[in-house]
């Protein structure tokens, strides 16, 4: 029997961390359950004609959301490529060849400012569309949207998370009004699992979801769910046809795991699972029991009030010790293991969704260790 074998990162050298901010692209996403990678090992044991996988699935997501039309593609940013790639050819199979050099006026898509995330533009200019910034860093009204709105728009581009579900009703209404499709990134917008079905009844054209954040899925897959003509839009620009999304491909194991992913998800009783985080934040907190320089609380997050927290946050506050945050942040880091977290002002911010058993008693005790530098 082979004993002490090395872990497939120790055989490259990479460092393992304790994850206590999130479901963050630059940490691997989420981590996916024994039966979706059982499923995506199954997936990977036989060919199967791609189209047909991609059909199907997308059928049974679609059932799944109550949406008209779904479709996978490789993450979040790659479906909003897609997305809008789709509203500047529409069903037109000579348009899908020529982008991104689709010589059409309707190729400006309004994107509010209010989430600077460059990638997401360069997504939409790839397509072979303008972006125009609408709004500021702050807050981006109707208004802004509709005085800019012109017989060159293509598509609103909704930002769900930093923008509020009243403020979706109030652009959607604006669409329909002015025949303009709505596009909403809610990549990292789960759960809570309700918004897989509001943001369509609400009348949003498009939506998309990221499949590795808290679906739980492969991170290398998304989900787009909107009307039929637009998803299937979606679909002719899309690997594994010849088109610009070519180089956006999702694998079969991917979609087969995102799948299993997505039905597990729709099932899981959310008020268990946040008792759980909550216990895990109350753990954490436990470690600051008794020291007089150290205030503790639980949040909700996402805060800002765009929609519902949801997930239970312990928030450690130095009080008066001046850059004592960051010190104790680089102690976490610089650990065995390595604990990544986040801090705001003098205050440590300690995720749940993300921690595995046995996460948070680990988190605990390294940081009464840190504490010892108070």
């Amino acid at each position: 029997m082979v004993q002490n074998q090395k872990s497939v990162y120790e055989k490259l050298g990479v460092k393992r961390i304790i994850n206590a901010k999130g479901c963050v692209t630059t940490l691997g996403g989420s981590l996916m359950k024994p039966e979706v990678l059982d499923a995506m090992a199954d997936a990977s044991r036989h060919h199967v004609h791609l189209n047909e996988l991609l059909t199907k699935a997308s059928n049974r997501i679609a059932e799944l959301t109550g949406a008209e039309a779904a479709f996978i593609s490789s993450g979040a940013a790659a479906c909003l490529l897609l997305t809008a790639a789709a509203c500047l050819t529409g069903k037109n199979e000579s348009a899908v060849l020529k982008l991104p050099s689709l010589s059409t006026e309707r190729n400006e898509f309004l994107v509010s400012i209010v989430d600077e995330h460059t990638y997401i533009h360069q997504a939409f200019r790839t397509s072979g569309g303008k972006v125009i910034s609408v709004g500021d860093e702050n807050n981006v009204s109707v208004e802004d949207y509709a005085n800019a709105i012109n017989s060159n728009t293509a598509a609103l581009l909704f930002f769900y998370g930093e923008q509020s579900k009243a403020q979706l009703v109030e652009v959607v209404e604006l669409g329909k009004k002015e025949g303009i499709p709505v596009i909403v990134d809610a990549a990292s917008q789960l759960p809570p699992k309700s918004n897989l079905y509001d943001l369509i009844e609400i009348g949003a054209d498009l939506v998309v979801f990221s499949g590795g954040k808290g679906i739980g899925g492969p991170q290398c897959s998304g989900i787009i769910l909107g009307r039929k003509d637009l998803v299937d839009a979606c679909v002719m620009n899309a690997s594994p046809n010849s088109a610009i999304g070519r180089a956006l491909k999702v694998g079969k194991e991917e979609i087969v795991g995102l799948v299993t992913a997505l039905e597990n998800f729709v099932e899981t009783d959310e008020d268990q699972l946040l008792n759980e985080w909550l216990n895990r934040a109350n753990t954490i907190l436990q470690s600051a029991d008794g020291i007089s320089k150290i205030g503790t609380d639980i949040k909700y997050y996402p805060k800002g009030g765009a929609h519902t927290p949801v997930e239970p946050v312990a928030i450690i506050s130095l009080l008066d010790l001046e850059n004592t945050a960051e010190r104790i942040q680089e102690k976490l880091v610089s650990g065995d293991p390595s604990i990544e977290i986040d801090i705001e002002e003098n205050s440590l911010v300690i995720g749940t969704m993300s921690l595995k058993t046995g996460d948070a008693e680990i988190i605990a005790e390294k940081l009464s260790e840190a504490y010892k530098m108070l």
